[in-house]
């Protein structure tokens, strides 16, 4: 599947060899062959973080290979991709032979740094586009596998009418949760009184929930095939959710007569009293952890903002899917890497190569 990769780097100096290897006609005419590009004498050096250059490493594999006629060289691969908009190349030699651990090399077409007035200590944007099978696919479950958002929105709207909210409608409910905000934190007006309204909604909350949910809420009918397909394609499946009861949950699919332990390798409950950002982050490290894979050997797949922005944040591969909270409009602004108007389309998507 097509996963599309953004990362701030901070403009540094280099050791001053690049421009000696830039102007080497073995390397203007490989990086020409690869890029399509003449490249302006010495690289851009942009330092990252020590886990997106983890990434970087990992994507080097991927890379095109630059070999040198000379034995005095040694080989490299070459990443195609953007820096600041301008096309570019990150070159990655041995490691032996590197001059920084955390420091990216840039070969571009123009001189980057007089173009856009930079200077040592900016941030400079790179964007980059690859193609790869993931080894795991990771959910969220409320939305994505289980048809619960009519749920919510009955009891969401009901608890608002009982604390005297009786003009808040399903499109505003719908985002706040979408955005993984407090709905009553979000809804109840700031007055006297506040503090008990919301204690009463939360009560409510906590009385309600558990029965309306079990007799409520079902698994999406497409959503058994969508699994069995891919556990056969030989993908790990897990589960991440922000909301209650895990457990009870599982029992949903036991409703459906599915075998919710055969499928997932791993369901990981998020901490509850967080934000929810924070929550689902963390969450989700613990099962990246857990499966011994890094956040770019996966896919999350959930139905609201909040899950494609924790997954661009980690570097994961994201896709949207519209049968939960999110709308089309606004997903798209989220830039997930793919959109899925339901479950079975995911298994296409992620084995699309091109």
């Amino acid at each position: 599947m097509r996963h599309r990769i953004r990362i701030i780097g901070t403009l540094t100096s280099g050791t001053g060899r690049g421009s000696y290897f830039t102007q080497i006609t073995w390397v203007k005419e490989g990086i020409k062959k690869i890029a399509s590009f003449d490249l302006y004498p010495g690289t851009l050096n942009l330092r990252v973080s020590d886990q997106d250059f983890k990434l970087f490493k990992h994507l080097a594999r991927e890379g095109t290979v630059l070999t040198p006629p000379d034995p005095g060289f040694c080989e490299a691969k070459v990443l195609r991709l953007e820096v600041g908009g301008i096309p570019a190349v990150a070159v990655f030699p041995q490691e032996e032979v590197w001059a920084h651990k955390n420091t990216l090399e840039l070969i571009c077409p123009v001189h980057v740094r007089s173009i856009k007035g930079l200077e040592d200590g900016d941030p400079l944007e790179i964007q980059l586009e690859r193609y790869f099978r993931p080894k795991a696919v990771i959910f969220d479950m409320d939305g994505t596998l289980l048809d619960s958002t009519p749920f919510f929105l009955e009891l969401g709207g009901y608890i608002l009418e009982q604390v005297g909210l009786n003009s808040v409608n399903e499109k505003r409910l719908l985002e706040i949760m979408n955005l993984g905000k407090d709905p009553w934190e979000e809804l109840i007006p700031e007055m006297a009184g506040k503090e008990s309204l919301m204690k009463k909604a939360q009560e409510l909350d906590k009385n309600l929930f558990l029965k309306g949910y079990l007799e409520k809420v079902s698994v999406f009918e497409d959503v058994p095939k969508a699994l069995w397909d891919l556990k056969q394609r030989g993908f790990r499946l897990a589960v991440v959710t922000t909301a209650q009861m895990l457990e009870i949950k599982k029992q949903i699919f036991q409703k459906a007569h599915i075998d919710f332990d055969s499928y997932f390798s791993l369901a990981i409950s998020c901490q509850r009293g967080r934000p929810k950002f924070q929550a689902i982050a963390e969450a989700m490290e613990m099962t990246f952890e857990k499966l011994g894979l890094m956040p770019w050997e996966c896919v999350y797949v959930g139905d609201a903002s909040v899950n494609i922005e924790v997954g661009k944040a980690l570097k994961t591969a994201t896709i949207a899917v519209l049968t939960g909270v999110g709308t089309r409009e606004g997903l798209e602004k989220d830039l997930p890497d793919a959109i899925a108007t339901r479950a079975s389309e995911i298994l296409n998507i992620i084995e699309t190569m091109a």
